[in-house]
């Protein structure tokens, strides 16, 4: 339905949207790419074909199931990483599960070289999947998850911290970083598509959003590329 409607595919219109600007970050990194809580995949980083990259999840089991990173850390991004001189860092619908985003910034900016870029992409604060998201109570999340997701539960927790654009901007500013783009973009509202009415109703809501820029804080994923400043000596 999406695709007649708009053209696309409904899993690829995020990626499509914001790869150019990806690629733009690290057409000229130097040493490794670090994807930040990787998961199993990450269309972004097996897309660009950088060779040297690094994985940093939380969960043991993606040890073995990523197979796009030749090295894969298990820690939480809010400990210090044992890294250093890094050439990009990564994050792919991560943000919006950090209980403290800037200890995770500082500790980006500790492992990144100078003039390197931090890529992230995230749900923003007042999207209304993520307002729903932290008003709802878990046990309605975790109906919701099983029935537009097919899953028991909501794995999890969301806070949307640092999901706007002027508050990452003043928090990276201040950990010594220059948020250098900041776009968003709404998605399709792939959480709906089991319900044909209301899926074509928030598409409607989808074009306009991605129309009118004032609705821009509305929209429901951003990307923002911060580069770490260079020291004066």
């Amino acid at each position: 339905m999406f695709r007649r409607l708009f053209g696309a595919d409904i899993w690829a219109a995020v990626p499509t949207r914001f790869m150019p600007i990806v690629r733009e970050a690290f057409a000229e990194t130097s040493g490794p790419v670090i994807d930040a809580a990787c998961g199993r995949s990450n269309p972004y980083l097996g897309a660009l074909g950088i060779q040297n990259t690094i994985g940093i999840d939380a969960d043991p089991a993606v040890k073995n199931e990523n197979t796009i990173h030749q090295t894969v850390i298990i820690q939480d991004l809010h400990e210090e990483i044992p890294l250093k001189n890094v050439g990009g860092i990564i994050s792919v619908y991560t943000w919006e599960h950090l209980h403290s985003p800037e200890v995770v910034l500082k500790n980006f900016t500790n492992i990144l070289q100078d003039g390197s870029m931090l890529v992230i992409i995230a749900p923003q604060k007042f999207y209304y999947v993520s307002l729903l998201s932290l008003m709802l109570p878990n046990t309605v999340q975790d109906l919701a998850w099983k029935i537009f997701k097919g899953r028991g539960r909501m794995p999890y927790p969301t806070y949307f911290r640092l999901c706007t654009k002027k508050t990452l901007c003043a928090v990276a500013k201040a950990h010594g970083l220059d948020v250098v783009k900041f776009e968003a973009f709404d998605a399709p509202p792939i959480w709906f598509a089991r319900i044909p009415p209301l899926f074509l109703l928030l598409c409607g809501w989808m074009a306009i959003a991605n129309y009118f820029p004032f609705l821009s804080p509305l929209r429901g994923t951003f990307i923002a590329v911060c580069r770490k400043k260079r020291h004066p000596f």
